[in-house]
């Protein structure tokens, strides 16, 4: 085993901090200096005073990470920011792709170097997320994802019903199974309960209808509560309608409020305002098929009476029928036996 090599270079050595250092004025003479950059946020974080993960560049087909830069972003400009954004929908989380101001910074304490942001231009992004939508609903339309959902078949009154819930419940859960279970129909309801918002949230929710339709529901509610448009960004995920599409059994769609209108609500069988809205959908399909079963046993009913009357009527019409035939022979008779008797009168007399 060699021995380790003597250090090199004068008899002091650098602290880290003097290396960082050294780096940072060499970075400040020939870095870029303050500059727009663009590229997606991964790894996303925050506390109350800071935001931080990196800014990385993806190939041109998506799928390899070509670079990557830490990247930190002080409160005030994330809290501008995140207002901005939260007005289109947008929120600052994992996969959102972004065009930042900042400099390049060396820092021991949190890296040893990272992007500092001074400056979010919130046109870019709230745009990128824009095309993404359309560029989806297009991709969709076009491989007839778009309706599939609509012609998987749905009884006239499904009874277990598959729910995809909050992680943390809500009250647009609680809303929707009060509303059923006051119906007083006999619901088997089976339910999952998955995180709806964060960098997980899509493939969460897709692989929960899935896993309802393959246990044998007959169709499947995804269930979530009104919130800020940001906190609904899951719901324009690819990984959610191909899901609905993919699925079997019908998928009604309650997120939100009225006025939120996803890609998820575009692909589904059915699209309701609110949780309450599809336990009501739900409910009013029963009574709906109780009202047509009564409806068909009144008929039956009435097609009964009916036909025993007429039944009834015919039956009289032959006994008196039968009654007037009898009465007939009998009138029959009676002249028979009277001509009888005036033939034998008239033999006596005529002796």
């Amino acid at each position: 085993m060699s021995a380790a090599p003597e250090p090199c270079g004068p008899p002091e050595a650098l602290s880290v901090t003097q290396l960082l250092a050294g780096a940072g004025r060499a970075l400040a003479v020939a870095g870029p200096g303050e500059c727009w950059v663009t590229g997606t946020l991964s790894g996303w974080r925050t506390s109350k005073a800071y935001g931080w993960g990196e800014l990385v560049e993806h190939s041109a087909d998506g799928r390899t990470q070509v670079a990557r830069v830490p990247i930190g972003m002080p409160w005030a400009v994330m809290r501008q920011a995140g207002h901005v954004l939260s007005r289109s929908g947008v929120k600052l989380e994992d996969g959102l792709e972004v065009r930042v101001f900042g400099a390049l910074e060396v820092n021991g304490r949190y890296a040893p170097l990272r992007l500092v942001v001074s400056a979010l231009d919130p046109r870019t992004t709230v745009g990128s997320v824009v095309v993404a939508r359309a560029d989806l609903l297009a991709a969709l339309e076009a491989d007839g994802s778009i309706g599939r959902n609509a012609t998987a078949p749905l009884g006239p009154a499904p009874l277990r019903v598959g729910l995809v819930v909050p992680a943390s419940g809500g009250a647009g859960h609680e809303d929707f199974v009060v509303r059923l279970r006051a119906s007083g129909h006999p619901w088997q309801l089976r339910e999952l309960r998955v995180a709806m918002e964060g960098p997980g949230a899509p493939e969460a929710i897709a692989r929960a209808i899935l896993r309802l339709a393959a246990e044998g529901t007959e169709v499947v509610a995804v269930v979530r509560g009104g919130g800020a448009a940001a906190t609904l960004a899951a719901f324009d995920a690819e990984p959610v309608a191909r899901a609905i599409a993919r699925c079997a059994v019908p998928v009604v769609v309650a997120v939100g409020h009225a006025s939120d209108r996803s890609v998820a609500d575009v692909v589904a069988h059915t699209s309701v305002p609110t949780p309450t809205a599809a336990a009501v959908w739900l409910v009013d399909r029963h009574r709906a098929h109780e009202a047509t079963e009564s409806a068909k046993t009144a008929a039956d009913v009435a097609a009964r009476e009916r036909a025993e009357t007429e039944r009834v009527r015919q039956e009289s019409q032959a006994v008196a029928a039968r009654g007037e035939r009898r009465l007939a022979q009998a009138r029959m008779l009676v002249v028979l036996a009277l001509v009888a008797v005036l033939i034998v009168i008239l033999v006596v007399i005529a002796r």
